[in-house]
């Protein structure tokens, strides 16, 4: 993940696997890639208290090496996608990992909250009405403890309480 943020009148790159510093924050971006994966990003963003924020909108499956990595973080917060949603390889496959990657995440790194995102009813259209598998966030396997936090897409206004 190429990302870009200004330090004074200069542009740093955050390079995957390699710990960036910035103001005091930790900062460090995550790239699954591969011959027929798909490219999946995921960013840590860590306080000087070591506590941090997880998020990967498409979803990320941790290797033991990345956990070994973030182990020394206290995570808050989780932030990725329940949906699954799949493609034809050839127009991209996997799309969204969907709920057993977030599950997996939030147990390895085990937050004090989970929050969906990019889990909005996706408008499908033509071919990839008829070709995309998807199965929905599903808003009933939130937690009543509060670990887990969904924020609705649906377009409604809705009271949350974190």
């Amino acid at each position: 993940m190429t990302a870009y943020f200004e330090t004074s009148r200069s542009i740093q790159t955050i390079s995957a696997g390699a710990w960036t510093h910035w103001r005091g924050w930790e900062i460090m971006s995550f790239k699954r890639k591969g011959l027929l994966s798909p490219n999946f990003y995921a960013i840590v963003i860590a306080l000087p208290n070591k506590h941090a924020i997880f998020y990967a909108p498409h979803g990320f499956e941790l290797t033991r090496d990345e956990l070994d990595t973030i182990k020394h973080l206290s995570f808050d917060i989780v932030i990725t996608t329940f949906t699954h949603f799949v493609l034809p390889a050839f127009l991209g496959g996997e799309i969204n990992l969907g709920a057993a990657a977030a599950e997996k995440l939030i147990e390895q790194l085990g937050p004090k909250y989970a929050v969906n995102t990019h889990d909005e009813l996706k408008e499908k259209f033509g071919l990839v009405a008829k070709i995309a598998h998807v199965i929905p966030f599903d808003q009933d396997r939130a937690k009543p403890d509060g670990m887990f936090t969904p924020i609705p897409f649906d377009g409604k206004k809705h009271d949350l309480k974190i």
